[in-house]
Formats: C-alpha cells, structure tokens, sequence
C-alpha cells in the first residue's frame, strides 16, 4: 500500500480546517499551520465536519503547528491565507519545504496564483477555487454554509485524487484564470453583504441588493471581455444568467434561483466576519481588482467604486457593518 498524501495547509482558519479535516478524515496525513486560537481548539478536540446534506464526518488526527517548519515533509501545500497574505505565505512555503512540492491556492480572487508562479516558479505555483463558504459553529465544528465544487489547475492529479476520495466535488483545468474570474463576479456580493449586515439569505432576498449585485457584476463581465475572457459556468451557476435573474421581482428569484439559495440561514460572507471582528477586509482582492483592472482597460465600473468605498469608510470606522440599505450604499 503507497503511503497517505501528505498535506500541509497554510493559514487554515474556516475554508483551511474544512479541507484539510475531509482529507484528514479520508486517510491523508495533514498538517494545519495557522493561528493559535484557531488551532488551540482543534488540537484540543480534533474537528466536526458538517456538510449542506446534513452528514457529519470527524477528523482526530489533525497536526496543529504555528510555523511554517511544520511543512517541511508536505507532499503538497493549500494556501488558505486572506489575500493580502499571500506573498509572505509563499515566501515563507518556498523557504520551508522541498522543490519539488506543488502550492495551491485556494484563497478569494484572481491574485493569488501569480504571486504563487512568481515567487515559487510556474512549476510549483497553482491556482485553485473553492465555490462554498465555510462556517465556524463553535470553536472545533465547521459547517459547509453553500453548494459548489473545487477547482484546480491542472497538474497536481496526487491532490486530486485525495480530493475526490475524500467525497469533494473536484475537477481540474487548463482556465483557471477564466474560472477564478467568473467566481469573484459572484463574491462581489461579499461586500454588499457586510455592509449590508444580514445573513446571506436574508440579503439574497431583498431585491434592491440584488438588483445592485447584478450591476456589478455586469461591470466584471466587461472587466472580463476587456481581457478576452467568456464567464464559466459552476453547476446551476452562470455568471450572465444570475446577473439577468438577480434583478427579478422576488416571485420570480426564489423560483429561478433556488440553487443560489441553497445557503445556510445563518451564513455570512468572509468580508462579513472581517468587519464584525475589526479586522481588515479583501476588498482590494475583490471589488478593488474589478475597478483597477476596468481603469487600466477603460471600462466603467462605478457601481463597484462605490462599494469599494462605502468598504473603506467601515474599515476606518472599526465599528462592525454599518448596515447599509443598497441607496444608502450608492449614496
């Protein structure tokens, strides 16, 4: 019998614990590198893996560390960090583990890949996308909050397959530029959801917030053909399709759109949690690529400006969501 994989997360917290704790619990030899509170109580109690379907899975045999040394025997390494992140967390992955080991990210926007092929060579660097949000439910329990499956960059097949027997919904391919594009159209909406400060469903159900999400969202699409790139379907997920559903009366989007609601009721989006907690947001990786990008490329993205700035008066206000109606937001 070959040995188990051996793989290392950089920067586990939600989506990091999640991965890591289903490979874990299919048999791979996994190393969590990251923050002691979040690690103290996995280390502690192991993790409680809850999926949408209701099934539970349990993953005791975790490796907790706080350094980047931990990696040094890892057959391939996740990088979960937040966006701005991702530069040291490649450095410090460079530095702490063999040539030979393939880094993946998995981490919100179209960034993290090219910092990855920059720093550790386009042989070891490769992008990845995870469609779902994580959540915490305690401290040691981490519940799959939406629907999607995970996407690589073709060239790393041991990942995969450990993947795949780990029952994830995986595939891999040559576009992943074009796939993490077409994803972040959807994560736009992060940021309307923390300011907004509802739970993901509760916001999905108000039409003046999905009536502003489709905006711009049509404002990425063009960022995206300015580049000579076509949106990507996930599943019962179309880009173009849901900017033409969004805007529906409400009837029409819980009939057309179930799966967009396929959401548990409590869910918030990662930017949510980062303003509830006083910490910075990922708005340069999200909304802030679509209109520097479209300034480079002279396409219009105002509807994204104003998010982006009504992010940053929160940010300085370190107040939490400042609970925003979409007016409010474009005012």
């Amino acid at each position: 019998m070959s040995e188990p994989l051996r793989v290392g997360i950089f920067g586990a917290g939600a989506i990091g614990g999640f991965v890591g704790g289903r490979l874990a619990a299919s048999g791979c030899d996994v190393t969590l590198v990251g923050r002691p509170r979040v690690l103290d109580p996995i280390r502690a109690n192991g993790l409680v893996l809850e999926d949408l379907d209701g099934r539970t899975r349990r993953a005791s045999t975790l490796r907790c560390a706080t350094e980047p040394t931990a990696l040094r025997d890892c057959d391939v390494v996740i990088v979960t960090t937040k966006a701005a992140g991702t530069r040291e967390a490649a450095i410090a992955v460079r530095d702490h583990t063999r040539a030979d080991v393939p880094v993946v990210s998995l981490q919100n926007g179209v960034e993290g890949p090219v910092i990855l092929k920059e720093i550790l060579g386009a042989g070891r660097g490769f992008g990845g996308m995870i469609a779902y949000n994580v959540v915490f439910r305690d401290a040691s329990t981490l519940r799959r909050a939406t629907s999607g499956p995970i996407v690589i960059e073709r060239g790393v097949p041991r990942l995969m397959d450990a993947l795949r027997a780990a029952d994830l919904e995986a595939h891999d391919t040559d576009e992943i530029a074009r796939v993490l594009w077409s994803k972040m159209l959807f994560n736009l909406n992060n940021a309307l959801n923390a300011l907004s400060g509802l739970p993901l469903r509760t916001q999905l159900r108000d039409r003046g917030y999905r009536r502003l999400m489709a905006t711009m969202m049509r404002e990425g699409m063009a960022v995206m053909r300015a580049q000579g790139m076509r949106p990507m379907r996930f599943g019962m997920l179309y880009p173009p399709l849901a900017a033409l559903v969004l805007p529906s009366p409400d009837f029409v989007f819980e009939r057309a759109a179930a799966a967009m609601l396929k959401i548990d009721p409590e869910a918030r989006s990662s930017m949510a949690d980062d303003l509830a907690q006083r910490r910075p947001t990922e708005i340069d990786a999200l909304n802030g690529v679509v209109v520097r990008r479209g300034r480079e490329l002279g396409v219009a993205t105002p509807r994204n400006e104003k998010v982006v700035a009504a992010i940053r008066r929160a940010e300085e206000a370190n107040a939490g969501s400042p609970h925003l109606s979409p007016d409010a937001i474009l005012g």
